[in-house]
């Protein structure tokens, strides 16, 4: 009987002990979670090129970066396809180290036709968050940008395209782009002015600013756009006067 009240003891010590450790390990995830905030990112595709085997080379060990001249040039739309194909080449170690360096010299650049009218740049976010996200946005790069006007720059491309704004090569409708509740993912309209002039490509930067203090700016929150235009090449026609 002795040994069985010392038994039960035994099991009630390790039934306090089991759930000591339960508690502990809530405890450390939601302290892990304080840390992990979501991450928004500008949504973009990725290709392997000369470039980045270049930028990578004094950086990731010889092998990881020759098994990259597989992929060179092959495109993928999303990082998640990207980082499968990687782990396939690379395998499932070497990919949780070097991943997120080879996404970065990885991401490729945004073209647009200037008689495409509107792109619609996607901004995702890894986690839902519990009320609507603000982000604020940025531009840069040698193109020239309008006024930012929501009537004028829609998701279905400009309402008009006056001579006023002949001037610029790209318009916005407005320089925050909102994630609702419950979602992942918005975009917002960058219209494109096609005018009648042969000109050089031009880029468009887009930049996530500064965001509120529940969530971070991802890797990838720039963004390269070119602008191609479609107008035909200028002639030149000598007329000479015979005498």
């Amino acid at each position: 009987m002795f040994g069985e009240k010392k038994t039960k003891i035994k099991e009630a010590k390790w039934m306090l002990t089991f759930a000591d450790l339960i508690t502990l390990l809530f405890c450390f995830f939601v302290y892990l979670s304080l840390f992990n905030k979501p991450q928004v990112d500008l949504k973009t595709g990725f290709i392997v090129n000369e470039k980045t085997i270049n930028a990578l080379k004094s950086r990731l060990p010889d092998n990881t970066v020759s098994s990259l001249n597989s992929m060179k040039e092959l495109f993928f739309e999303t990082k998640e396809k990207f980082a499968e194909k990687l782990e396939t080449l690379i395998g499932n170690k070497q990919t949780s180290l070097y991943k997120t360096q080879i996404l970065i010299e990885s991401m490729a650049i945004g073209q647009v036709k200037e008689s495409t009218g509107v792109l619609k740049v996607v901004v995702l976010l890894n986690e839902k968050v519990e009320e609507d996200l603000r982000i604020p946005l940025f531009f840069a790069g040698n193109a020239r940008r309008g006024p930012v006007d929501p009537e004028l720059c829609t998701n279905e491309g400009l309402t008009r395209n006056t001579e006023e704004i002949q001037e610029f090569d790209y318009l916005i409708g407005s320089e925050v782009a909102i994630i609702p509740e419950g979602k992942k993912e918005t975009f917002f309209p960058l219209c494109v002015i096609n005018d009648e002039l042969y000109e050089a490509p031009e880029e468009i930067l887009v930049q996530i600013g500064k965001l509120r203090g529940d969530v971070e700016r991802g890797n990838f929150v720039t963004r390269s756009i070119i602008i191609q235009d479609d107008e035909p090449l200028p002639t030149v026609t000598f007329e000479i006067a015979r005498r």
